[in-house]
C-alpha cells in the first residue's frame, strides 16, 4: 500500500533545555503520484522559514517502509549555556532514495547561507555592523569580515549573537551542523567522544594538534596538494576552529599536548603563520586547563615517532583512544590496546621537557620565524 502524505512529511526542531524558544528546523518531503509503481520525492530543509537546501527529485518505492530515521547530534553551545540536541527525522523512503543514488537526499546549511542570515539578522533588528559589534564584544571589522565571507565564523561569536539577538540558538546549531558535515564519516563517532572527554592526552610528531592549530595555521595544512577546493578548504577550517570550543566551555576538560621540536620549526605557510601559531601555543599554554610540552630536538629515537595518537578519559570514566594514518583514523576501545598504547604516552612524557621548559624552547623558535 502507498506511504501516505503523512508518512511521507516529518518535522524537526532544536530545543534547548529550559523556556526558552523553539527554532524552527524542518524537513519538508513531498511524494509524487505520476507513477503507480513509484513517488516521486524532494525534500527541502527549511531553517527559521529560510530554504537550507533542496534535492534533485527522487523516484522511490512508495511501498517503501515508512519507519522514521533519525539524525541527533548534541553541542556545547557558549561558555556556560546548557546542551542542545537537534533532531532530524525523515521516512525510511529518502534514506532508500539516497542509498540508489549515491548521494545525500539533504544537504546542510553552507558558510554563505550562514553569512547570509547572520546579516540577515542584524538587519531585521535595525542594527548597524557597528552597532551589534559593541553589542556582542567584536569589532565592526570582524562583524563586516564575517558577513562578507573574508574572516572565519567563531562560535564564541555566533553564542554571542544567539543570546542577544534572542534567536534560541539558531546560529550555534547551523554552525554544529556545518562543523559535523565537514569531518570525514570515519571522524565523527571520536569527535563526539572528544567533546564529551574529562580529559585529553594528545601527541603528534609533526603538525600541531587540532585543537591548538591557529586560523592561519590550519588553512595552510588543509591546503596542502590541493586535494580539496577553496570552498571545502574554508569549511573545515571553520570546523576545526569550531572544535576547539569544548577548551573552553565549563566544565573544562584537561589537555595535555606533546610535540617534536622540529614541528615548531618545520614551516608550514608563510613565516608569520609560523610565527603566530607558536605564540598561540605560548597563550594557550597558560590556561590552567592546557598543558604544552615539546620534546627537544636532540632526543635519540622513540616509540612515539611511530605516530600520532590521542588518548581519552570520559565523563563516564571509560578510556578511549584515536589512531591516525595516511587515509583515516580510526577509535581504540580495546583495553589492552589502550594500555598499550598509555604506555607508549609514559615513554614519551618522559622524553619532553616540563611545561616551563617547553614555553622558554618555544619562545626561542619564535624569534627564528621574526
Amino acid at each position: 500500500m502507498p506511504a501516505s502524505g503523512a508518512d511521507q512529511r516529518q518535522s524537526a526542531s532544536c530545543h534547548r533545555a529550559g523556556p526558552s524558544s523553539r527554532v524552527p528546523v524542518r524537513l519538508a518531503c513531498a511524494p509524487g503520484s505520476r507513477d503507480p509503481e513509484a513517488g516521486t520525492l524532494r525534500v527541502r530543509v527549511l531553517i527559521a522559514g529560510y530554504s537550507v537546501a533542496s534535492t534533485p527529485s527522487r523516484r522511490v518505492p512508495t511501498h517503501a517502509p515508512s519507519c522514521r530515521h533519525s539524525f541527533a547530534r548534541r553541542y556545547r553551545n557558549t561558555p556556560g549555556a546548557s546542551r542542545h540536541t537537534v533532531a532530524i527525522s525523515l521516512p525510511s523512503v529518502a534514506t532508500t532514495a539516497s542509498r540508489r543514488k549515491g548521494s545525500r537526499v539533504s544537504r546542510i546549511p553552507t558558510l554563505t547561507f550562514l553569512h547570509e542570515q547572520l546579516r540577515r539578522a542584524r538587519q531585521a533588528r535595525g542594527l548597524s555592523q557597528e552597532e551589534l559589534g559593541k553589542l556582542v564584544n567584536y569589532s565592526s571589522s570582524y562583524v563586516s569580515a564575517v558577513e562578507t565571507g573574508q574572516s572565519p565564523v567563531k562560535p564564541d561569536y555566533v553564542g554571542r549573537i544567539d543570546s542577544t539577538l534572542d534567536t534560541g540558538g539558531l546560529f550555534v546549531g547551523m554552525l554544529e551542523l556545518i562543523r559535523f558535515h565537514a569531518a570525514p564519516d570515519w571522524f565523527r563517532p571520536w569527535d563526539e567522544n572528544e567533546r564529551d572527554a574529562a580529559a585529553l592526552r594528545w601527541y603528534d610528531p609533526t603538525v600541531i594538534p587540532g585543537l591548538l592549530q591557529t586560523e592561519g595555521y590550519a588553512r595552510a595544512m588543509l591546503g596542502v596538494g590541493g586535494e580539496l577546493t577553496a570552498e571545502e578548504v574554508e569549511t573545515r577550517v571553520v570546523a576545526r576552529l569550531a572544535r576547539q570550543s569544548p577548551l573552553t566551555a565549563e566544565p573544562r576538560p584537561h589537555l595535555v599536548a606533546v610535540l617534536e621540536e622540529q614541528t615548531l620549526r618545520r614551516q608550514l605557510g608563510d613565516r608569520e603563520i609560523m610565527r603566530e601559531q607558536l605564540q598561540h601555543l605560548l597563550a594557550v599554554g597558560t590556561a590552567p586547563n592546557v598543558q604544552v610540552r615539546v620534546v627537544p630536538a636532540d632526543t635519540p629515537w622513540h616509540v612515539g615517532l611511530n605516530g600520532p595518537f590521542i588518548l581519552a578519559r570520559l565523563n563516564n570514566g571509560a578510556e578511549l583512544a584515536h589512531l591516525d594514518n595516511q587515509l583515516r583514523g580510526q577509535t581504540v576501545d580495546s583495553p589492552n590496546d589502550v594500555a598499550a598504547l598509555e604506555r607508549r604516552w609514559e615513554t614519551v612524557t618522559g622524553e619532553a621537557l616540563p611545561c616551563r621548559q617547553s614555553a622558554r624552547l618555544i619562545e626561542e623558535v619564535v624569534q627564528t620565524w621574526t
